[in-house]
């Protein structure tokens, strides 16, 4: 399901429903600490939940292990290395080159 919005020039620009929910998850995997805490130190029984901690320790790894993720599969991307100046990586993937001697 991809939703529709409009960018500075007005040209409408789609992004899917998966990318709102791990912006979600990554913006959880920031803010659930100060959360707990500043409910731990507000004295409400929410803080003390587990069910209420554990979801927000799973949504936020999720989170961030997807974050971390797009970010380092951008930085394979040959397109976006040269346009940030790195030079351009080999691909290993056969192993170590033998060299004729």
């Amino acid at each position: 399901m991809s939703w529709l919005r409009r960018n500075i020039c007005g040209d409408p620009v789609r992004f899917s429903a998966g990318s709102v929910l791990v912006n979600w998850a990554a913006l959880v995997a920031l803010w659930a600490l100060p959360y707990l805490t500043l409910l731990d130190r507000l004295h409400i029984d929410a803080a003390r939940s587990e069910i209420l901690q554990w979801s927000l320790l799973v949504v936020g790894t999720l989170g961030l292990v997807s974050v971390l993720y797009a970010a380092w599969s951008q930085t394979l991307d040959p397109a976006w290395r040269r346009r940030h100046g790195f030079p351009f990586r080999k691909q290993t993937i056969d192993g170590p080159r033998k060299t004729a001697v």
